[in-house]
Protein backbone atom coordinates (compact mmCIF):
# COMPACT_ATOMS: atom_id res chain seq x y z
CA UNK A 1 0.00 0.00 0.00
CA UNK A 2 1.21 3.49 -0.83
CA UNK A 3 2.38 5.56 2.12
CA UNK A 4 -0.01 8.22 3.42
CA UNK A 5 0.25 11.74 4.80
CA UNK A 6 -2.04 13.69 7.12
CA UNK A 7 -2.10 17.45 7.47
CA UNK A 8 -3.27 19.32 10.56
CA UNK A 9 -3.37 22.86 11.85
CA UNK A 10 -2.95 23.19 15.62
CA UNK A 11 -3.93 25.97 18.01
CA UNK A 12 -7.09 26.84 16.13
CA UNK A 13 -8.50 29.70 18.19
CA UNK A 14 -9.79 33.23 17.56
CA UNK A 15 -6.51 34.45 19.07
CA UNK A 16 -4.73 33.43 15.85
CA UNK A 17 -7.42 34.04 13.26
CA UNK A 18 -5.15 36.16 11.02
CA UNK A 19 -2.39 33.54 11.04
CA UNK A 20 -4.89 30.71 10.53
CA UNK A 21 -6.36 32.38 7.45
CA UNK A 22 -2.84 32.96 6.12
CA UNK A 23 -1.96 29.32 6.71
CA UNK A 24 -5.08 28.05 4.98
CA UNK A 25 -4.29 30.25 1.99
CA UNK A 26 -0.83 28.68 1.82
CA UNK A 27 -2.31 25.18 2.05
CA UNK A 28 -4.45 25.98 -0.99
CA UNK A 29 -1.40 27.35 -2.83
CA UNK A 30 0.43 24.12 -2.05
CA UNK A 31 -2.54 22.22 -3.58
CA UNK A 32 -3.11 20.22 -0.42
CA UNK A 33 -6.46 18.99 0.91
CA UNK A 34 -8.15 20.86 3.78
CA UNK A 35 -6.19 20.29 7.00
CA UNK A 36 -7.68 18.83 10.15
CA UNK A 37 -8.30 21.64 12.63
CA UNK A 38 -7.11 21.16 16.22
CA UNK A 39 -9.49 23.47 18.10
CA UNK A 40 -8.79 24.88 21.58
CA UNK A 41 -12.22 25.92 22.97
CA UNK A 42 -11.02 28.57 25.46
CA UNK A 43 -7.43 29.38 24.56
CA UNK A 44 -5.50 30.63 27.60
CA UNK A 45 -8.81 31.26 29.34
CA UNK A 46 -9.29 34.46 27.32
CA UNK A 47 -10.49 33.32 23.90
CA UNK A 48 -13.65 31.29 24.43
CA UNK A 49 -15.43 30.23 21.26
CA UNK A 50 -18.66 31.36 22.92
CA UNK A 51 -17.48 34.97 22.70
CA UNK A 52 -16.50 34.82 19.01
CA UNK A 53 -19.49 33.77 16.89
CA UNK A 54 -17.97 35.05 13.63
CA UNK A 55 -14.93 32.81 14.11
CA UNK A 56 -17.23 29.87 14.87
CA UNK A 57 -19.10 30.56 11.63
CA UNK A 58 -15.73 30.54 9.87
CA UNK A 59 -14.98 27.10 11.38
CA UNK A 60 -18.42 25.80 10.34
CA UNK A 61 -17.61 26.80 6.77
CA UNK A 62 -14.25 25.04 6.89
CA UNK A 63 -15.89 21.91 8.30
CA UNK A 64 -18.47 21.91 5.50
CA UNK A 65 -15.62 22.06 2.98
CA UNK A 66 -13.81 19.03 4.35
CA UNK A 67 -11.77 20.03 7.39
CA UNK A 68 -12.10 17.57 10.26
CA UNK A 69 -12.54 19.19 13.69
CA UNK A 70 -10.52 17.69 16.56
CA UNK A 71 -10.43 18.78 20.20
CA UNK A 72 -7.08 20.27 21.19
CA UNK A 73 -7.27 20.42 24.96
CA UNK A 74 -9.47 22.99 26.67
CA UNK A 75 -7.46 26.14 27.46
CA UNK A 76 -4.03 24.98 26.24
CA UNK A 77 -2.36 25.90 29.55
CA UNK A 78 -0.51 23.81 32.11
CA UNK A 79 -2.39 23.69 35.42
CA UNK A 80 -0.76 26.01 37.96
CA UNK A 81 1.15 24.59 40.91
CA UNK A 82 1.60 21.05 39.53
CA UNK A 83 4.99 19.78 38.42
CA UNK A 84 5.36 16.87 36.00
CA UNK A 85 6.52 13.63 37.62
CA UNK A 86 10.12 12.69 36.97
CA UNK A 87 13.04 14.34 35.23
CA UNK A 88 12.05 13.06 31.79
CA UNK A 89 8.57 14.58 31.96
CA UNK A 90 9.96 17.88 33.27
CA UNK A 91 12.45 18.02 30.39
CA UNK A 92 9.64 17.39 27.89
CA UNK A 93 7.65 20.25 29.39
CA UNK A 94 10.65 22.57 29.18
CA UNK A 95 11.78 21.65 25.66
CA UNK A 96 8.52 20.89 23.87
CA UNK A 97 6.29 23.67 25.14
CA UNK A 98 6.25 26.88 27.12
CA UNK A 99 3.75 26.40 29.93
CA UNK A 100 1.16 24.77 27.66
CA UNK A 101 1.34 21.06 28.53
CA UNK A 102 -2.27 21.11 29.69
CA UNK A 103 -2.84 17.36 30.02
CA UNK A 104 0.63 16.30 31.16
CA UNK A 105 -0.28 16.28 34.88
CA UNK A 106 -4.08 15.93 34.87
CA UNK A 107 -5.49 12.81 36.57
CA UNK A 108 -8.63 11.10 35.32
CA UNK A 109 -11.33 13.29 36.86
CA UNK A 110 -9.80 16.63 35.91
CA UNK A 111 -8.93 15.41 32.40
CA UNK A 112 -12.46 14.10 31.85
CA UNK A 113 -13.95 17.42 33.00
CA UNK A 114 -11.87 19.44 30.55
CA UNK A 115 -12.46 17.05 27.66
CA UNK A 116 -16.23 17.00 28.25
CA UNK A 117 -16.49 20.78 28.59
CA UNK A 118 -14.38 21.23 25.47
CA UNK A 119 -16.53 18.86 23.44
CA UNK A 120 -19.69 20.63 24.58
CA UNK A 121 -18.37 24.09 23.68
CA UNK A 122 -17.23 23.05 20.20
CA UNK A 123 -20.51 21.25 19.52
CA UNK A 124 -22.58 24.21 20.74
CA UNK A 125 -20.66 26.90 18.88
CA UNK A 126 -19.43 25.13 15.73
CA UNK A 127 -22.12 22.49 15.34
CA UNK A 128 -19.66 19.58 15.24
CA UNK A 129 -18.84 17.22 18.10
CA UNK A 130 -15.17 16.28 17.66
CA UNK A 131 -14.40 12.58 17.34
CA UNK A 132 -10.65 13.01 17.81
CA UNK A 133 -8.41 14.49 20.50
CA UNK A 134 -4.87 15.88 20.50
CA UNK A 135 -3.25 17.07 23.73
CA UNK A 136 -1.30 20.34 23.55
CA UNK A 137 2.34 19.48 22.69
CA UNK A 138 1.23 15.80 22.71
CA UNK A 139 1.98 15.74 26.47
CA UNK A 140 -0.34 13.55 28.54
CA UNK A 141 -0.84 12.00 31.96
CA UNK A 142 -1.19 8.20 32.08
CA UNK A 143 -4.92 8.63 32.87
CA UNK A 144 -5.63 10.48 29.63
CA UNK A 145 -6.67 7.38 27.66
CA UNK A 146 -9.23 6.44 30.32
CA UNK A 147 -10.69 9.95 30.31
CA UNK A 148 -10.91 9.98 26.50
CA UNK A 149 -12.73 6.65 26.51
CA UNK A 150 -15.18 7.89 29.16
CA UNK A 151 -15.86 11.02 27.08
CA UNK A 152 -16.64 9.00 23.94
CA UNK A 153 -13.61 10.09 21.91
CA UNK A 154 -13.08 7.76 18.94
CA UNK A 155 -9.40 8.40 18.15
CA UNK A 156 -6.38 10.16 19.51
CA UNK A 157 -2.80 10.89 18.55
CA UNK A 158 0.57 11.31 20.22
CA UNK A 159 3.90 12.15 18.61
CA UNK A 160 4.34 8.73 17.04
CA UNK A 161 0.94 7.09 16.68
CA UNK A 162 -2.69 7.64 15.76
CA UNK A 163 -4.74 5.37 18.00
CA UNK A 164 -8.22 4.00 17.35
CA UNK A 165 -9.71 3.99 20.85
CA UNK A 166 -12.44 1.49 19.96
CA UNK A 167 -9.90 -1.33 19.94
CA UNK A 168 -6.69 0.51 20.96
CA UNK A 169 -5.09 -0.21 17.57
CA UNK A 170 -2.00 1.94 17.03
CA UNK A 171 -1.07 3.24 13.57
CA UNK A 172 2.50 4.45 13.24
CA UNK A 173 2.64 7.91 11.66
CA UNK A 174 5.25 10.18 13.29
CA UNK A 175 4.35 13.85 13.59
CA UNK A 176 6.59 16.32 11.78
CA UNK A 177 6.31 19.73 13.42
CA UNK A 178 8.31 22.91 13.67
CA UNK A 179 9.37 25.37 16.36
CA UNK A 180 9.09 29.06 15.68
CA UNK A 181 8.96 30.79 19.08
CA UNK A 182 12.35 32.43 18.48
CA UNK A 183 14.64 33.25 15.56
CA UNK A 184 17.05 30.47 16.52
CA UNK A 185 14.24 27.89 16.70
CA UNK A 186 12.83 29.10 13.39
CA UNK A 187 16.09 28.57 11.55
CA UNK A 188 16.59 25.24 13.29
CA UNK A 189 13.17 24.30 11.91
CA UNK A 190 14.20 25.38 8.42
CA UNK A 191 17.15 22.97 8.68
CA UNK A 192 14.87 20.26 10.11
CA UNK A 193 12.42 20.63 7.20
CA UNK A 194 15.30 20.27 4.76
CA UNK A 195 16.60 17.16 6.50
CA UNK A 196 13.17 15.51 6.48
CA UNK A 197 12.71 16.40 2.80
CA UNK A 198 15.88 14.52 1.89
CA UNK A 199 14.58 11.25 3.38
CA UNK A 200 10.82 11.65 3.04
CA UNK A 201 10.52 9.32 0.05
CA UNK A 202 12.09 6.49 2.07
CA UNK A 203 9.81 6.53 5.12
CA UNK A 204 6.20 5.48 5.63
CA UNK A 205 3.11 7.28 6.88
CA UNK A 206 3.68 10.76 8.30
CA UNK A 207 1.68 13.56 9.90
CA UNK A 208 2.51 17.20 9.20
CA UNK A 209 1.43 19.36 12.14
CA UNK A 210 1.48 23.09 11.46
CA UNK A 211 1.04 25.90 13.99
CA UNK A 212 -0.06 29.51 13.41
CA UNK A 213 3.38 30.88 14.30
CA UNK A 214 4.95 28.79 11.51
CA UNK A 215 3.54 31.21 8.94
CA UNK A 216 5.31 34.29 10.32
CA UNK A 217 8.76 33.64 8.83
CA UNK A 218 9.13 33.44 5.05
CA UNK A 219 12.16 31.08 5.13
CA UNK A 220 10.20 28.57 7.22
CA UNK A 221 7.11 28.90 5.02
CA UNK A 222 9.25 28.21 1.95
CA UNK A 223 10.93 25.22 3.63
CA UNK A 224 7.58 23.72 4.64
CA UNK A 225 6.25 24.24 1.13
CA UNK A 226 9.19 22.33 -0.36
CA UNK A 227 8.77 19.56 2.21
CA UNK A 228 5.05 18.96 1.67
CA UNK A 229 5.58 19.05 -2.09
CA UNK A 230 8.21 16.31 -1.78
CA UNK A 231 6.04 14.33 0.62
CA UNK A 232 3.17 14.31 -1.85
CA UNK A 233 5.32 12.73 -4.55
CA UNK A 234 5.54 9.45 -2.64
CA UNK A 235 2.32 9.29 -0.60
CA UNK A 236 -1.40 10.02 -0.68
CA UNK A 237 -2.85 12.86 1.40
CA UNK A 238 -5.71 11.48 3.49
CA UNK A 239 -8.03 12.58 6.28
CA UNK A 240 -7.97 10.99 9.74
CA UNK A 241 -11.17 9.13 8.92
CA UNK A 242 -9.61 7.70 5.75
CA UNK A 243 -6.38 6.89 7.58
CA UNK A 244 -8.15 4.90 10.28
CA UNK A 245 -10.58 3.13 7.97
CA UNK A 246 -7.96 1.77 5.54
Amino acid sequence: MKARALLSLHDVTPAFETEIRQGLSLVRQWRLPPPALMVAPDFHGRWSLDAHPAFCEFLRGLSSRGSEILLHGYDHLSPGGVRPDGLGERLKAQVLTSGEGEFQTLPFGRALDRITRGLDIVERTVGVRPKGFVAPAWLEHRDTYRALDAAGIAFHEDRLFVRDLSDMTRHLAPAVSFMSRSLARTYASVAWAGAVRRVVSRVGDLRFALHPSDFAAEPLVAAIGRLVDAAGESRDWVSYEQFLSA
